[in-house]
Parts: C-alpha cells; structure tokens; sequence
C-alpha cells in the first residue's frame, strides 16, 4: 500500500507541470491559481468538517500557519505560475528540483538536529541528477531568465515553508495543514488576479 501511495503521488504531482502549463494557454496564472486553490479549499474543507478537527495546544499556531501558507501556497505558487507562463514544463520541473538543495541549507540552519553532511550533499546531487535525467530529452535551458528565476524562487520558498512545519507544525496532520494554509496562500494570490480580470462597466 505505501508503495503503491508513493507511485500515486509521483504520478500526481509529475503531471502538475503538463497541467499547469496547458491550463496556462487559456487562463490567466493568478486566475488559474485562485481557482484551484478555492476549489481544494472547498472539498477539503468539507472533509474538514466531517474531522471536527481540533488544532493541538501549540504557542502562537495560528501565525505559524499563516507565515508556512503565506510561503507555501502564496509565494511559492505565485511564482511557480509567472515562471511557467514563460518556460517549459520539463525546464521548470527540473529547477523546481533544486528543492533539496533550498532545503537542506535552511534546515542546516533551522534545525539544529538537520546538519548538512557529506552523505546528504550526495544525496541532493543524485536526486537532482535523476529529475535532470528522466527530463533530458526534452530539455532546454533556453528560455526568460525571469521566467527560469521564478522557478527557483518557488523551489526556495517551498523549502522555507517546508522546514518551518517540521520545526513548527508537524504536530498537525498534513491533509489538516493543507486546508489551513490555502486562505494565507490566497492572500498572496488574490490581489494580483484582481488585475488580470476583463472589468466592463455599462454606461
């Protein structure tokens, strides 16, 4: 069963770049982002309900989940979006690998217990090499410079997000976490949709 989990969700989020970059020929990024995020929020909140979940006793919990989904599904997203707007799928799945890197430094700093080594270093190095190999045929590191930097923007805030839960949040449960965090990530999102939206006024 968990390998059998595990296969899903690579299928999943592999194929969140092709869908995103499809989705991204007919509707707007912000648009496109808000919508789907509104949409889990809906169905997931309606399991949330069923869960009479309750937020275990952790000090100040509410802003750490607001400043992890402000990072997480605000910034991350936002900038995952701009940049696929301008890059290919299988460029931008490649720089969004560079997540372990992002990661491994701001935990070697966060926490204390998450040291980098060399094991680990060599760790991120093959994981990388991996992404970069299944991609290989279909790569092009020709593209917008900003559309590439907003990629690594997204793999960097991602891991920020990432290590501030296990620092701070890892106490909830991660479908739990989810639902909590999308309002903050729409906070991020909403403002600049506002300005993609066709306004018409009759007169």
């Amino acid at each position: 069963m968990i390998v059998l989990l595990y296969t899903i969700t690579l299928i999943l989020f592999g194929s969140t770049w092709v869908v995103v970059k499809i989705g991204l020929e007919s509707i707007p990024p912000f648009t496109f982002a808000v919508v789907r995020f509104v949409i889990a929020f809906l169905l997931l909140g309606l399991a949330f309900r069923i869960w009479r979940y309750r937020l275990p006793a952790i000090p100040h919990i509410r802003r750490k989940i607001f400043v992890a989904g402000f990072l997480m599904y605000g910034l991350n997203f936002l900038f995952i979006y701009v940049g696929q707007k301008e890059i290919d799928s299988s460029l931008a799945a490649v720089l969004f690998a560079t997540m372990p890197f992002f990661t491994g430094i701001i935990a070697h700093i966060l926490l204390p217990q998450e040291r980098l080594t060399k094991k680990v270093v060599i760790g991120m190095i093959v994981g990388f090499s991996g992404t970069v190999a299944l991609f290989s045929n279909n790569l092009s590191l020709t593209g917008p410079v900003l559309g590439m930097l907003s990629l690594l923007l997204s793999s960097f805030f991602c891991s920020w997000a990432t290590v501030l839960i296990k620092r701070d949040l890892q106490e909830i449960p991660a479908a739990q976490l989810s639902i909590l965090q999308i309002p903050a990530g729409l906070v991020v999102l909403i403002p600049p949709m506002m300005f993609e939206l066709p306004i018409q006024f009759d007169i």
